[in-house]
Parts: structure tokens; C-alpha cells; sequence
């Protein structure tokens, strides 16, 4: 009981906290126009009704690109075990209680990795996991609604003690362990596991340490190779290399100064979420400088890797990395950045080890403070109006029993709408579309785009132009409706009426 209240109460109460914004108001998480709504609120309600209703584990998304394989992209939630939690709660529901139970999952892990890896004593564990939770980075996962981010940042902790363990006290219970983490990881979001990877291997590598270590990897394999054969059969088929052809990263900063500023300030741009806050960075300069110096050295390299990396377009050797394609492919320089977050802990903890301990404890627990101020100010952004259409758009659609698709030519519905009324969408929303697709809605609109985009038509498209669809083609995707704001000349298009700015076209 005595541990109980000194360790887990602590924990629980941050993860409490965390949360209580969107325990007073869950609008703030679960209505923002973000990823969580537009892309995995629909598929979570979209598997539910097959499996549920249907009685069929589907392995097509057909709510949106006009039918996409959804067993072989590597977002979709089928393969992650937890997730079967949607299946007896409603979906608002499920998304808070999974996300606290993660929550909490992860805090947990965070204090045992404290302990074990990193040899702090119980108080100092306790608040460098309140600070793992607290951290800026988990809270702009939240807001921006990255789903399978901020599942997986629960998973870190775990994956950082089972790869340590694995090299100091090796047994079966660590190489499940590192298996389930390390799988957990690749199924909420594959660039975290890859990028979570890279540095654990070179450490094995460093340590010499091979047998576990191997049959850990193996046994991780096996987790995720069904899920790997999927995703590498239709990989090719994406429209994923065309950020190969037509390079494009993110964030844009808008000089060296924006970067370091955002270090220790709230940068409101979810892109930019790089922020530790200015208590916790100067905590672990002061650990930094507490460090022998051959520690000091490996930490100072791996940080300053992280940071040419980070800055993207103002990196001194960005003409490099613009050239390599793994960074191209990863897209937002960003995702590396949870890498830095870890030796910061380790940093923060061995200053506040290193100094009197009441004082310790009071720049620890202001540390956590300044995290707080930083992860609100995400809740606090403005919630964005969604595009939609008038009801009476609505009702005409609903009352049509036929098996069609509709096209809006500006996205005007959200995907969620479409999931809850069973509306198969033309256009659509998500990480990667079918090449064949891609190339079919560009002749669809008589337009021409090469680049990457997570949106057909791309935003640049239906924001700024008034394309004349093919109604030929459009019918051979199945299309029966096309709402657009302005109208249609092509003759195979009737009108049946217009709703506040929206034209509602059938083709004949």
C-alpha cells in the first residue's frame, strides 16, 4: 500500500490531469477537425459495423478514394489487439478510455524505465514519468489528433527497458516484452518503430550483445509479419514515391532563430511541436554539464544529429539530406524528435540527483509545471469549422438505396459524416492512395498533380480552382452524385437542385 501511494497515486493523478480538459470538455479532443476525426474515428466506426453488423473483418475501406485496401495500410487498426475495445464501447468512448489506459500504461513504464535503466531513486522515477506525460510532444499528438503517435508514445518506455534488459539480464519474459513493444509500435505507427530502431540496434552493436538481442528481433518479426507482407505487397502500388520524384519536408522554418525559439516557447504550428520548455531544458543543461566527459561527448553527437535533422530547410547540410531518401520519405523531419526526449529525461534526473534534495524536488516539480503550461496552450488552440453540407443534401442522399458513390469537389463531406450515414465517398482524406487512382481522378478533372498529397484533389485544387469533371468516368467509379459550389457544363450532369452554396448534380 505504502508503494502504492508514493509510486502509482502520483502517476495517476498526472494521468488524471492530462486528461481533464477533455474530461470537462471532449469537444476539444474528440471534435477538432483533425487526423482523429477525419481519418481514424471513421475506420474505427467503419470496422465496428462490419464486424459487428456485417460479420466480416473487411479488407477494403470503401467509405473514401472510391474503395481502398485497408488490410494493407499500416494505419488501419486491425491488427493492434487493444483496439478491440471499440468493439463494446461506443467510439467517443473507447477513444478517451484507450488513450487513458495508455496513458497510464506508459507513465507506468516510464517510472520502471527510470528505474531500471537510468538507476534514479523512487522520487525522481516518479517525476520524470509526470514529465513523460506532461510532455509537449505527447500533448500536440492529442491535438492534432495523431492517433497512432500518441498510442505508440505509450509504447517508447517499454521499448527503451526491454532493449537495455535485453543486453544486462536477458530472459524469455524481456524478449516478449521487447517483441510486443517493438510490434506495438510498428502497428500504431511504423516510422516511430523505425526511427526507435535505429538507435537501439547501434547500442546492441556497441554492447556486442547478439543472441538475445537476435532472438528478440526475431520473435518481433513474427508479431508483424502478416501485417509486413500486406504492407510491402501493396507499398508499390502507392502513390509514396512520388515524394521521391517531387521531394517535399516539412516543418518550414522560417530561420534558425523560429527553430531555437520554439525550443523553449509554444509554437502553435503542430508541425513545429518541438518544444521542452524552458525549466526542463535548463534542468538538463545542468545535468549535461554534471556528465563524465566521454558521456558528455555521446549525448552532445547524438543531439546534434537530431538537431541537422530537425531544422529540415535551414539544416546546414540540408542539400543533403534532401537527397537521401529515407529522409524524404519520412516527410515531417520532426518524427525524429522524440529521440531527443529521452536523454533529456535522463539529463533532467541526473541533475536533480545531483542536487540537495528538497531543491531537487522543487525544480523537478517546477520542470513539470512549465510542461503543463506548454501541453494546455495545444488544447487551447482554436477548434477549426469542418466543411459540410446542408441537411437537406443529406436527406435526398439517404433516401437513394442504391449502391453509389458521391464526389464533392471540395471535400465538403467530413469523413466521419460519411462513416456514421454509410455515404461511399469519391474523394477522400489519408497517408496514401493507389497509384491507379491517383492517376484516374487527375483525368477525372482534367488537372495534373505529381506531387504527394494526403488529400485527392489536393487543397491547392478544390480551394483554388473550378475543375469541369468527366461524368464518363466518374460514372465508371460508381458515382451517382457530384455536389460542387459553381456549375457543371457537361451535359450527362443533371441538376437536382441547389442547397445554400452547394449544387447537387446526378449523372445521368
Amino acid at each position: 500500500m505504502r508503494i502504492i501511494l508514493k509510486i502509482g497515486l502520483p502517476i495517476l493523478i498526472a494521468v488524471i490531469f492530462v486528461f481533464l480538459p477533455v474530461f470537462v470538455n471532449s469537444d476539444l479532443l474528440l471534435n477538432r477537425n483533425n487526423d482523429l476525426t477525419e481519418f481514424f474515428w471513421p475506420i474505427f466506426y467503419y470496422l465496428k459495423e462490419n464486424i459487428l453488423v456485417n460479420n466480416r473483418i473487411p479488407v477494403t475501406n470503401e467509405m473514401w478514394f472510391a474503395g481502398t485496401p485497408l488490410i494493407s495500410d499500416p494505419q488501419n487498426p486491425i491488427w493492434y489487439l487493444p483496439n478491440l475495445i471499440f468493439l463494446s464501447l461506443p467510439i467517443d468512448t473507447a477513444i478517451i478510455t484507450s488513450l487513458f489506459i495508455h496513458s497510464l500504461f506508459g507513465t507506468i513504464g516510464m517510472y520502471l524505465a527510470s528505474r531500471k535503466v537510468f538507476n534514479f531513486t523512487e522520487k525522481t522515477s516518479v517525476l520524470l514519468a509526470v514529465l513523460f506525460i506532461f510532455s509537449p510532444i505527447f500533448f500536440s499528438f492529442l491535438e492534432a489528433g495523431h492517433w497512432g503517435l500518441a498510442i505508440a508514445w505509450n509504447w517508447l518506455p517499454y521499448f527503451l527497458l526491454s532493449s537495455y534488459i535485453l543486453i544486462t539480464k536477458p530472459s524469455w519474459k524481456i524478449i516478449l516484452l521487447f517483441a510486443t513493444s517493438a510490434s506495438s509500435l510498428y502497428f500504431n505507427h511504423v516510422l516511430t518503430a523505425i526511427i526507435a530502431a535505429i538507435p537501439v540496434g547501434i547500442f546492441w552493436l556497441y554492447k556486442k550483445k547478439f543472441k538475445y538481442t537476435t532472438l528478440a528481433s526475431i520473435l518481433a518479426f513474427v508479431f508483424i509479419l502478416p501485417a509486413f507482407y500486406y504492407q510491402m505487397s501493396w507499398q508499390g502500388q502507392t502513390t509514396r514515391d512520388l515524394l521521391l520524384t517531387n521531394p517535399e519536408t516539412f516543418p518550414i522554418w522560417r530561420g534558425k532563430i523560429e527553430f531555437l525559439r520554439t525550443l523553449f516557447i509554444f509554437n502553435p504550428a503542430t508541425e513545429k511541436a518541438i518544444t521542452f520548455g524552458i525549466i526542463p531544458t535548463i534542468l538538463a543543461f545542468f545535468g549535461f554539464l554534471k556528465l563524465k566527459l566521454k558521456n558528455k561527448l555521446i549525448l552532445a553527437s547524438l543531439l546534434l544529429i537530431l538537431l541537422l535533422i530537425a531544422l529540415n530547410n535551414v539544416s546546414p547540410i540540408y542539400q543533403l539530406l534532401i537527397n537521401l531518401n529515407p529522409f524524404i520519405l519520412m516527410r515531417v523531419a520532426i518524427r525524429v524528435w522524440f529521440i531527443a526526449f529521452f536523454p533529456l529525461l535522463f539529463l533532467i534526473g541526473f541533475a536533480i540527483e545531483s542536487l540537495p534534495k528538497r531543491i531537487g524536488i522543487i525544480l523537478g516539480s517546477l520542470a513539470i509545471i512549465n510542461s503543463i503550461q506548454i501541453g494546455y496552450l495545444y488544447f487551447s488552440k482554436p477548434v477549426s469549422p469542418r466543411e459540410n453540407i446542408p441537411q437537406q443534401i443529406y436527406e435526398i442522399l439517404e433516401k437513394d438505396k442504391s449502391d453509389f458513390r458521391i464526389f464533392c469537389l471540395t471535400r465538403c463531406i467530413p469523413q466521419k459524416e460519411a462513416a456514421i450515414r454509410n455515404l461511399k465517398l469519391v474523394e477522400g482524406y489519408g497517408t496514401l492512395q493507389e497509384k491507379s487512382y491517383f492517376e484516374k481522378m487527375q483525368k477525372i478533372l482534367n488537372s495534373k498533380w505529381d506531387k504527394y498529397t494526403l488529400s485527392v484533389p489536393p487543397f491547392d485544387v478544390y480551394l483554388y480552382q473550378k475543375p469541369q469533371p468527366n461524368a464518363k468516368l466518374l460514372s465508371e467509379m460508381g458515382t451517382k452524385y457530384v455536389i460542387v459550389k459553381y456549375t457543371l457544363i457537361d451535359s450527362k450532369f443533371r441538376l437536382l437542385g441547389k442547397f445554400s452554396e452547394y449544387h447537387l448534380y446526378y449523372i445521368r
